[in-house]
């Protein structure tokens, strides 16, 4: 296996942990359950009515000025926005944020842009991302869950 399928699986496995110790709270938070989605899916969570994209960051909220992300996730999430509410929740190092995406909001999201990362053993650095600005997310409050 080549350094960057290690390193693909490796974070894969890290990102499956993840949602399995996040999903409780993260089903709290919205008052319903969700049912996980197979490894491939646009979506980590989703019911008839919701759909929730995790990630998590090793870093604490604010050390980045937005959240990187793939426009396909972000696009996937606006063509939905008529039968389901859209969520992206991040877990910094510090708590569980939250962001509902809406016809509202949609425009306030930077697509389509040029990042990515170098970390896993190859460049894989894209324009196809998008950036939501930290100040569309809620800190999510884990005691009141």
């Amino acid at each position: 296996m080549s350094n960057w399928n290690a390193n693909m699986e490796r974070d894969y496995k890290k990102g499956n942990i993840n949602e399995k110790i996040n999903k409780r709270f993260i089903e709290k938070y919205l008052g319903t359950i969700l049912a996980e989605t197979p490894r491939y899916a646009p979506f980590d969570f989703k019911n008839n009515d919701f759909i929730v994209e995790l990630k998590c960051r090793n870093c604490k909220y604010g050390t980045y000025a937005d959240l990187l992300m793939n426009s396909s996730k972000i696009n996937y999430g606006v063509r939905l926005l008529d039968s389901k509410r859209v969520f992206f929740i991040v877990r910094y190092t510090d708590g569980l944020y939250s962001f509902e995406l809406t016809k509202e909001n949609k425009d306030l999201i930077i697509g389509n842009q040029f990042g990515g990362r170098r970390d896993r053993g190859r460049d894989e650095m894209r324009n196809d991302k998008s950036y939501i600005p930290n100040n569309l997310f809620n800190k999510i409050n884990l005691e009141d869950l």
